[in-house]
């Protein structure tokens, strides 16, 4: 899922509308409108009732927005934190078929 898809999604359920989520993050409203397909396709339901120029939101894309809501909110959250806090081991596990290629 990606995050672009959540926050603009997240944008148009505020603004009520397409166009003026395409102004305030940006993009034109046709890539407002892939994004949301994209999410909807991924999710498997419909996020907004379309009637004009105007979205609403439907039953499950209220219930998504508390959720998308939240993971926007936690990435920026993650974005600004302090980083010299991040602290940790990486191991990188790979097959030995490839591991020789790289190291020689």
């Amino acid at each position: 899922m990606d995050i672009r898809n959540l926050t603009t999604f997240v944008h148009v359920a505020e603004l009520g509308n397409f166009s003026r989520a395409a102004e305030r993050l940006g993009y034109s409203q046709p890539t407002i409108s892939v994004q949301i397909r994209q999410l909807e396709q991924e999710l498997g339901f419909r996020l907004f009732d379309r009637i004009g120029h105007t979205v609403s939101l439907t039953d499950e894309g209220k219930s998504a927005l508390h959720y998308a809501q939240n993971i926007c909110q936690l990435s920026q959250e993650m974005i600004s934190s302090d980083k010299s806090k991040l602290e940790g081991i990486v191991r990188i596990a790979m097959a030995d078929s490839l591991v020789t290629p790289l190291i020689t």
